[in-house]
């Protein structure tokens, strides 16, 4: 009787152990997805720059491919709503108004490593190398004299970012919701936090 007992454990927890690994199966493999959250950008004090310092709206195109349990790999093309700002410069004893307006464009590449709690949640966190573009806008108010009115720059960046987040398995789609912190060149601080779907192939 102990020994039918043991084999009926023993079976079933074989059976369980496959439907497991069936499922796991299931989240391998390539995956697209798109997000959307707030972007964040701020510029460190400096009297002699463009100050800029705003949160907007921000989506995200992904792509990646999951290759086990633990490890994934993915890129991404984020877009960011207006960034505005308004500051004063003193120029000839006086002050002088200046508005600055721009849109961030990062493209990202990322490795993740995955720790699954369950079946359906799991938590993430990885690496990753960006590339930016920032493009500005910025006009003078108030000005003495005839106004210079407002000229175009683009600022570009690259380095490091580094993300952490959580994610749920839904029958046909995955959801997280994530942190993302770039690492700027300049003195300043871009970071964005987001929800998305992800579509499993």
């Amino acid at each position: 009787m102990k020994r039918l007992v043991w084999i009926v454990i023993a079976s079933g927890a074989a059976h369980v152990a496959s439907a497991q690994e069936d499922a796991r199966e299931e989240d391998r493999g390539p995956y697209v997805g798109l997000s959307v959250g707030s972007f964040s950008y701020e510029q460190q004090p400096d009297p002699f720059a463009i100050q800029l310092e705003d949160t907007t709206s921000a989506f995200r195109i992904i792509g990646g491919y999951r290759f086990s349990d633990h490890f994934a790999l993915e890129g991404s093309w984020l877009k960011t709503g207006a960034l505005e700002d308004d500051f004063t410069r003193s120029i000839s004893g006086g002050l002088f108004g200046i508005n600055v307006k721009g849109d961030y464009d990062v493209r990202t590449i990322r490795a993740l490593g995955i720790l699954p709690l369950n079946d359906t949640v799991s938590l993430y966190g990885g690496l990753g190398y960006y590339e930016a573009k920032l493009d500005v806008t910025v006009t003078a108010q108030n000005w003495p004299g005839p106004s210079p009115g407002s000229y175009f720059a683009e600022f570009g960046d690259e380095g490091s970012a580094i993300v952490g987040g959580v994610e749920f398995k839904l029958e046909r789609m995955n959801i997280r919701a994530e942190f993302e912190k770039l690492d700027t060149k300049d003195n300043s601080d871009a970071w964005d936090f987001n929800v998305g779907m992800l579509f499993r192939f």
